[in-house]
Parts: C-alpha cells; sequence; structure tokens
C-alpha cells in the first residue's frame, strides 16, 4: 500500500498542472460546504448564546394562565389563593446552587391608548413600567450610567423617585439633561433619579438585521419605580414575575425550573401556576429556520463534488490509456488483477483526498475572511472536518473505482502491442 501512495503522489507530482485542474471541482465542492458549515454552526451559537438569557443568563419564571401570562395590573380579575412570594420561598430560590441572583418584580405595559397613565409635558407615554426590589439591576446586569441607583431609603421609605432606561431616555428627552425632570403617574408627580443600560458584558451580539429584530427591539421604553411605591397608582404589589440569574449559561434550564417548583408551592388557585422560559424550544425554532437554508447550501455545493468526481474519472480514464503498455508489462510479469485495481483506486483516492484537504483548508480560510469582513461568529467543528476528509476519500472510491476495474481487465498482450 506505501509503494502505491508513493506511485500516486508521484504520477501527481509530474502532471502537476493536470492534477491541479482534476481536484480542482473537488477542493469547490469542500471548500463551499466546509464555509457554510463554520458559518451555519457559528450563526447558531450566537443564536443560543442570544437567546438564552439576552446574554446574561437570566430566566424569568411568569406567572400565567390557559398559557399566556396573568397580568394582575391590567384589569384582571384577582385570584383568591394568590399571595406575594415569601420570604422562605425567597430563600429556597437564592439556595438554589444554579442560582447567582434573583428578583421579583411587577410589570405593566402602559400602552399607547391608555389614558393619563404616564404623562409627560401633557404626551401619554407608551412604556414599560416596573415595580422593582434592591436586586433587579444586578440580577438583569443592567448599570446606571447617569445619576444614581435606588437606595434602601427609596424603599423603605417609599419615596416617588424613578430610573430610565436608555430607550425612554431617548424618546422622552432626547439629548437634554433627564436628572431631575418629573414624570406624572396616575395622577402623581415622579423625580427621575437615574438613567440605565445594559451593561456591555451582557448585551447580545448583533451582527444582521434580523439579530436586530430579534433582540434590540425587544428593548422598548422603561420606568423603574421601587417595587414598594408601586402599589400607590396600582393599589397593590403583588410580585408578578421571578426572574433569576444562573451561575452558567448551561445551567439557565436547570435554575428556572428550580425556581418554578418553588414559586409554585407558594400558588393557592388552580387558575394561575408559575412557568420558567423554554431556551431549548426557542433555540430550536431559530436553529431549525437554519436549516432548511443550510441543506439547500449543501446541496448546490455538492453539485461541485459531483463535477469534481466525474473528473476525477474521466482523467482517471485517460490514465489507464496512457499507461495501457505499462500495466500490459506488469501482468505479463505475474501482477494479479487486485494488485493493478488498487494501484489505480490509491491513485484516484490519494487525488481526491488531497483535494479535500486542500478544500478543508481553503473553506477554513474563506470562512475567516467573511466571518471578519461581515463581524459574523465562525466555529470549524470537528465533525464537519472529519466529514470533508472521508467524504473526498469516498468520491475517490466512487469515482476512481470503474477505471481501476477497466485497468484490471486489460488483456496483457493487448496491452502490450499497443507499446
Amino acid at each position: 500500500m506505501s509503494e502505491n501512495i508513493r506511485l500516486a503522489f508521484q504520477g501527481i507530482w509530474s502532471h502537476k498542472l493536470r492534477s491541479i485542474l482534476t481536484m480542482l471541482g473537488v477542493i469547490i465542492g469542500i471548500a463551499s460546504i466546509m464555509t457554510i458549515v463554520s458559518l451555519i454552526e457559528g450563526t447558531n451559537q450566537r443564536l443560543a448564546e442570544n437567546l438564552r438569557g439576552r446574554g446574561n443568563n437570566v430566566v424569568y419564571i411568569s406567572l400565567k394562565s390557559s398559557g399566556s401570562e396573568y397580568n394582575v395590573t391590567a384589569g384582571y380579575e384577582k385570584l383568591d389563593g394568590l399571595y406575594p412570594v415569601s420570604d422562605e420561598i425567597k430563600e429556597r430560590i437564592s439556595n438554589i446552587s444554579e442560582v447567582k441572583y434573583a428578583t421579583y418584580f411587577l410589570k405593566y405595559n402602559v400602552s399607547e391608548y391608555d389614558q393619563k397613565t404616564v404623562r409627560y409635558n401633557d404626551k401619554d407615554i407608551p412604556c414599560d413600567l416596573l415595580g422593582i426590589d434592591e436586586n433587579y439591576f444586578s440580577t438583569m446586569g443592567s448599570i446606571v450610567t447617569e445619576g444614581r441607583a435606588f437606595q434602601s431609603t427609596d424603599f423603605s421609605k417609599i419615596k416617588k423617585v424613578l430610573i430610565i432606561n436608555q430607550v425612554a431616555r431617548e424618546n422622552l428627552f432626547g439629548k437634554e439633561e433627564a436628572i431631575g425632570r418629573e414624570i406624572e403617574i396616575k395622577g402623581d408627580i415622579y423625580t427621575v433619579v437615574g438613567v440605565c443600560e445594559r451593561s456591555d458584558a451582557f448585551k447580545p451580539k448583533i451582527s444582521t438585521y434580523a439579530d436586530y429584530v430579534n433582540y434590540m427591539t425587544q428593548d422598548g421604553p422603561e420606568i423603574y419605580m421601587p417595587k414598594s411605591t408601586f402599589s400607590f397608582p396600582f393599589g397593590f404589589d403583588l410580585p408578578e414575575t421571578c426572574a433569576v440569574r444562573a451561575t452558567d449559561s448551561d445551567k439557565m434550564q436547570s435554575a428556572g425550573i428550580k425556581a418554578q417548583k418553588a414559586l409554585q408551592t407558594g400558588i393557592r388557585s388552580e387558575k394561575v401556576y408559575y412557568e420558567a422560559e423554554d431556551f431549548s424550544a426557542a433555540i430550536r425554532q431559530q436553529q431549525e429556520q437554519q436549516e432548511g437554508m443550510s441543506n439547500m447550501l449543501i446541496m448546490v455545493a455538492s453539485i461541485a463534488l459531483l463535477v469534481g468526481g466525474i473528473g476525477v474519472m474521466n482523467i482517471m480514464l485517460v490514465s489507464v490509456t496512457e499507461r495501457t503498455p505499462e500495466i500490459g508489462l506488469k501482468k505479463a510479469l505475474g501482477a494479479k488483477k487486485r494488485v493493478i485495481m488498487l494501484q489505480f483506486l490509491t491513485e484516484s483516492v490519494v487525488l481526491t483526498t488531497l483535494g479535500g484537504v486542500l478544500g478543508i483548508l481553503a473553506g477554513i480560510a474563506i470562512a475567516s475572511v467573511l466571518a471578519y469582513i461581515s463581524d459574523m461568529d465562525v466555529v470549524f467543528p470537528l465533525w464537519a472536518i472529519l466529514v470533508g476528509f472521508f467524504f473526498s476519500m469516498a468520491v475517490g472510491i466512487v469515482f476512481g473505482a470503474m477505471p481501476a476495474v477497466q485497468a484490471a481487465k486489460l488483456d496483457p498482450i493487448e496491452a502490450l502491442r499497443r507499446e
């Protein structure tokens, strides 16, 4: 076998240009598939990272009824057996090994049709109004960039102060100073004391317009007040949603399920229940959308491999014709059919495998350049490299089999007569 491989490389080297042109189809096919797979794997990885807590490992456990969120602040009928989360349950959630931080908050969506709910300069403001606890910003990975954060006295003395996010700041005040401005909520006046935004460490990576639509458009204007103050405009302070920040992205699902079970023990109503986000379903949905396009692209790239395989078969047939006297001489000296067949099959496999290796390297280079230019993520999975290598080898076996069999079947007398 080693002698056959040596002869194969010798033949490739002696016909360098012809060999390169023959391998070109295999190189293009493998490079195309490698590029597509690498970019799609990178995209899927980014989707998973962005979806899993939008980059901050946060899992929301929402109160639901009949499959949709139960919003007690939106005029729904309050149910018997629904109580604030007890300190005992909070302690149990804090002790979950997968949970780093936990927060409990109320959220009210103020639509553009809500009259005089949130107003600034006699203008109704659509936004999300949240009543938060002391752990909210540390759990969510948000930081105060202007003004100050809430202080303990803001919660204990029920002060009418607000923190707004950057989107609300831009919508309300533009580039003007936001600190100290007054906003009317349900007829009461609240003072803006801070502006917050997500930490850079917890921002999802935005590389395409689809990423922008999926993630950045979810960040609407938000206004935060101490949870103890929330009961004044809305009449109650029942925690509606829990959010836990997992210690690691791989532990998010487990953290959410355990927190969900702990919260459920505090429910005494059959009509509502707590449910954690199912990240596996969201990730799977996004990745399924990618699979259709990737499969189509791989099928197109496979055409290049087919053309490359036909080219290999054609050149090997030419090689059999050129080396007919050599084959006749070997058979006259006692070489068996399988020896002749193995020699030509080895040459075919070496030719396509070499093309496959060059194709893999070319695919890695092309994917890296495209990722650099377009700021996309790229991943080179080992399985894709191995598949490319063995698939190129298989192309050599399949398309080299017929020429090898033809060479083995040559009659030695007829072969020598062509000398």
